[in-house]
């Protein structure tokens, strides 16, 4: 793996040409405030006051030859990811990688040497990427409500093979009902574990 902004587009082509494994990537932050602050661990200081800062206080520099990079990877059909978040990124990358080796070893190229486009690598990631889910849809998808009379009904169905094994697991299972698994139920604390013994010893003492 190279990495480094002074990989460009136009010497990727040139990579991609002489070797058919190249996969670039071209990772960007949209957001000019979340773009500085990224730099602000390179500083000594770690600190986004551009007087102790070098790259914020060359924040627009920066942002012009990432636009620049955009750009021109667009033009080729290189993939641009947007890095807001690492964990999104990585998976990004390993799972367009791992399918562009897959249609290599399949006997397909992923860059157009007629074209001069990433035209392979761009299709299996634009699959992927569409697929997705961000960050809010899968935080929606986990907190969504989940219809607790499906879920165990779901999972009484799985658990019908038993039946085989017990002639009366199926009527146990006719029988249940989801409500049943909730009530709450009289518990005599004095009849259960460590107060079993105590409770004899007081009805002993009250017969005495």
């Amino acid at each position: 793996m190279v990495e480094g902004v002074h990989l460009t587009p136009s010497f990727l082509k040139e990579m991609m040409t002489k070797y058919s494994t190249c996969i670039p990537f071209v990772l960007y932050i949209k957001n000019k405030n979340k773009h500085g602050e990224r730099f602000a661990v390179r500083a000594k200081h770690m600190t986004i006051d551009p007087r102790f800062n070098k790259y914020i206080n060359n924040i627009q520099h920066i942002r012009t030859i990432q636009e620049y990079l955009l750009k021109k990877s667009e033009e080729i059909l290189i993939p641009r990811i947007e890095n807001h978040n690492v964990d999104r990124s990585v998976s990004l990358i390993q799972t367009t990688i791992m399918r562009s080796l897959h249609r290599i070893q399949e006997g397909h190229a992923i860059y157009d040497t007629q074209q001069k486009r990433a035209t392979g690598i761009h299709k299996v990631f634009q699959s992927i990427h569409k697929n997705q889910l961000s960050s809010k849809q899968a935080q929606g998808l986990i907190h969504q409500k989940v219809d607790r009379f499906k879920m165990v009904e779901s999972f009484l169905k799985s658990a019908n093979h038993k039946a085989d094994f017990d002639p009366t697991f199926e009527r146990k299972l006719t029988q249940h009902r989801l409500s049943a698994s909730f009530e709450a139920l009289p518990v005599n604390i004095w009849e259960c574990g460590e107060f079993v013994e105590e409770s004899k010893d007081n009805k002993k003492q009250k017969m005495q």
